[in-house]
């Protein structure tokens, strides 16, 4: 995935971080529903826009399932290295997205 910065017209940080460009695709959501119990398929049967496929972001996810596919993906990604300890995946604040 891609990432970057969020920032004012000067380049001063907005966030304390780093934010996606894409929103989370089925299919990645789908590796995190298949390995983890008591996910919500209410995202398997979604409908109409933005459409079924793999590449489609997907919709209709819980808060909760948000939170913990975010959790799961810092797990899995610290445990293969590909982010460092101190690092997280997060869900932005209600200000952070109004940034």
């Amino acid at each position: 995935m891609k990432f970057v910065p969020i920032a004012d017209r000067l380049g001063n940080p907005l966030v304390d971080g780093l934010v996606s460009v894409w929103m989370v695709r089925r299919r990645d959501y789908q590796e995190y529903a298949d390995t983890e119990q008591n996910v919500d398929d209410s995202w398997r049967h979604a409908t109409g826009a933005p459409g079924p496929g793999p590449n489609h972001p997907a919709v209709n996810i819980s808060w909760k399932d948000a939170f913990s596919l975010l959790s799961w993906l810092t797990t899995l990604e610290r445990s293969k290295g590909i982010i460092r300890a101190n690092d997280r995946y997060s869900l932005l604040t209600a200000k952070e997205w109004d940034k």
